[in-house]
C-alpha cells in the first residue's frame, strides 16, 4: 500500500483492507500478503481484516535493524526490504524472530541464487520466468 498521510484524500487503508477482507471469505482463500512503507496503514489493515499477513516496507534509506523492530513491534509477519542492503545476518537475525524476509527488486541470477542459498522466504522481481529458470539451474 502506497500514500502518505499529507496527501489529500490519503485512506491509510480501509478500502485495501475490506477488498482484502472479502478476498478471505471464499471456500478457497488466497495467500495475501499486505506491506506498506506506512505502519499506521498496516495497524489500519490488521484491525479491519484481521488474519491477513501484513510486512514492513523498508527503503534502502533505512537501517534494516528498524525493519525487524517495527515488524515485531507491529505483530508484523514479513520484513519486506530492498535486496541491495539485505545481509545474510538479517535473514538469520529474522528468521530467529520468526519473520519471513522478502528481498525487493531481485531480477539478477547470481544475487537470486545467494538470496536462495541464505533462506530468504521470497522475492519480489520483474521477471518471474528468468526467476524460476535461475533457480531450477542451481537446483
Amino acid at each position: 500500500m502506497k500514500g502518505h498521510p499529507w496527501e489529500a484524500g490519503y485512506d491509510p487503508g480501509e478500502p485495501v483492507a475490506r477488498a482484502v477482507a472479502s478476498l478471505l471469505t471464499g471456500s478457497a482463500p488466497r495467500r495475501v500478503v499486505v506491506s506498506s512503507f506506512n505502519p499506521l496503514a498496516l495497524r489500519v489493515i490488521r484491525e479491519q481484516a484481521p488474519g491477513v499477513r501484513t510486512a514492513v516496507l523498508t527503503s534502502p534509506a533505512f537501517e534494516l535493524a528498524s525493519n525487524l523492530y517495527a515488524a515485531v513491534e507491529g505483530g508484523h509477519e514479513e520484513c519486506h526490504v530492498p535486496a541491495r542492503i539485505l545481509t545474510h545476518g538479517f535473514v538469520d537475525d529474522a528468521h530467529a524472530a520468526d519473520r519471513r524476509v522478502v528481498a525487493w527488486t531481485v531480477n539478477d541470477p547470481e544475487e537470486l541464487r545467494r538470496f536462495d542459498s541464505w533462506g530468504v522466504d521470497g522475492i519480489i522481481t520483474d521477471d518471474t520466468r528468468a526467476a524460476r529458470e535461475a533457480l531450477r539451474r542451481s537446483g
